[in-house]
This record gives structure tokens, C-alpha cells and sequence, in this order.
């Protein structure tokens, strides 16, 4: 994968981070796992330095990212179990991510939360 894959950021559990590691996956970009538990300066460290298209959180989560510095024009899709709210700031337009990719040689992608790469 090059340095130019987009990033999303997940902060969910069970089936939404599955379900969100997936599509992000399918849609070609790279995932990068966010811990709930974390204290906000993690997260903030783990966004800002993976540079995210966007965030996907499960319901009642977004509010852990609420106010970090590094979620500035950061587009934030909510997913409540039944469907998926987007919220952007609004000088934002949507995350491109191209789905014009070699399927033979594509392989999904994870950014660990310890900085290593697995494929």
C-alpha cells in the first residue's frame, strides 16, 4: 500500500467494527483502530498522526471525540445499529476513496494502535 492510501480511523466494538473494518476495506483504505479506553491525548495522538479521511464510531462514541484538537475538519460517520449519520464540518466536502485498484493485488490493510502494519 503506498503512503497516498487514506486512513479511517474506527472507535467501535463487536459487529459496528467489524462491519465498519470491512467497508472501509472494500472502499480501499487503510484501518486504523482507536481503543475507547484511551484517554482523550491517545486519541488525539492516534488521529492526528494517521492523518484519517474520516472517523467511524458506534453511537454514544463520537463524544469521546468531541473537542480534540486533531478532529478539526475530520469527518465523523456515527453509526447508531440501524444506519450510518455523517457529520462534516461544513468547509469539508466528502472523503474521496478510490475503488479503481488491481483486486489481485489489493490487500486489506490495518494500521495496529502500536504503529506496525499488518497485512
Amino acid at each position: 500500500m503506498s503512503s497516498a492510501t487514506p486512513r479511517v480511523c474506527i472507535l467501535a466494538a463487536g459487529y459496528e467494527f467489524v462491519v465498519a473494518e470491512w467497508a472501509s476495506w472494500l472502499s480501499g483504505a487503510m484501518v486504523v483502530p482507536l481503543c475507547d479506553s484511551h484517554p482523550a491525548a491517545e486519541l488525539n495522538y492516534s488521529v492526528e498522526t494517521s492523518s484519517p479521511v474520516a472517523v467511524i464510531c458506534s453511537d454514544g462514541l463520537a463524544i469521546k471525540l468531541k473537542g480534540l484538537p486533531a478532529m478539526k475538519g475530520v469527518q465523523v460517520i456515527e453509526l447508531d445499529g440501524r444506519r450510518a449519520v455523517h457529520r462534516r464540518a461544513a468547509s469539508e466536502s466528502h472523503p474521496t476513496v478510490s475503488t479503481s485498484r488491481d483486486e489481485a493485488t489489493s490487500r486489506a490493510t490495518q494500521l495496529a494502535t502500536d504503529g506496525i502494519s499488518v497485512q
